[in-house]
């Protein structure tokens, strides 16, 4: 209260940085094989992380923003833990389902050409052909006279594959 007086403090210590609250991004699904992007969003400035993804592959990170891929398909369990200089936070646990890649298959058919014929998509819940139809068995014409290639995107779950199917003309 004296201007111009000294203030000493012994053994004082302020701490102005907090531990890290753990937490993280991730989609509620992905499908077998294919990368899931996880996302870093802790709070209070984290400089190091630690990631375990049981059934991943990787199966563990250090990364702030790894993927991981998982070649069976059910729900996974993604663990983090997120820590600073003072200290590790709480670990934090969340699920995501991974779904099978649908199994796609395409007839062929060999035909000595004229007229229409069917091909078959099968192994999808929905089906894209490659000349734009939408159906899972699509007419072509077959007076062509050359063999003509289709190819077929089947999604099951927002999992996707793609199969070829043929108009053969001998």
């Amino acid at each position: 209260s004296y201007v111009g007086a000294d203030f000493k403090i012994d053994n004082m210590y302020l701490k102005s940085q907090m531990i890290p609250i753990s937490n993280f991004t991730l989609p509620l699904s992905g499908c077998t094989g294919q990368p899931v992007q996880l996302g870093e969003t802790s709070f209070n400035m984290a400089n190091s992380w630690n990631w375990i993804m049981p059934g991943g592959s990787p199966s563990s990170s250090i990364l702030q923003n790894p993927t991981v891929t998982f070649n069976t398909p059910g729900t996974k369990t993604i663990t983090m833990n997120a820590s600073n200089q003072f200290g590790s936070g709480a670990s934090i646990s969340k699920t995501i389902t991974i779904n099978a890649v649908p199994n796609v298959a395409a007839t062929s058919i060999l035909t000595c050409g004229g007229g229409s014929v069917t091909l078959n998509g099968s192994g999808a819940t929905t089906y894209t052909w490659s000349n734009g139809q939408t159906t899972q068995n699509v007419l072509v014409s077959a007076s062509n006279t050359v063999t003509t290639n289709y190819t077929v995107t089947g999604a099951s779950n927002g999992c996707t594959n793609t199969a070829s199917g043929s108009v053969i003309i001998p």
